[in-house]
């Protein structure tokens, strides 16, 4: 089984969470890993991910993401792994629910 495809597929996948349980996830995540991570992402993953962030901190990652160069500590699959990992620990601890995925 190749976890790379498995991992990108689980964080497309959160466009299809509803609105109040992607904030929650939101908020877990570090800005710059969120902007790393949405520098390689879908344009439909960064629509929906900038329609429920604050004016202020969609701004603030669209500054973050233009700031990263091409050459990086982690790279953008490194912070989807991240974020994948934060997803699924908050399903499994109840505080977001899968019922909302594709």
């Amino acid at each position: 089984m190749n976890t790379g495809i498995c991992e990108k597929n689980i964080f497309e996948n959160l466009i299809s969470l509803d609105k109040p349980s992607l904030i929650k996830l939101l908020r877990q995540i570090a800005d710059d890993i969120l902007a790393l991570a949405l520098k390689g992402a879908s344009p439909a993953v960064n629509q929906t991910v900038n329609k429920v962030l604050s004016i202020e901190r969609a701004t603030h990652i669209i500054q973050v993401k233009e700031e990263l160069g091409l050459v990086q500590i982690h790279r953008v699959e490194d912070a989807q792994a991240q974020i994948t990992a934060v997803f699924r620990q908050m399903i499994d601890d109840g505080e977001i629910s899968d019922a909302n995925l594709i």
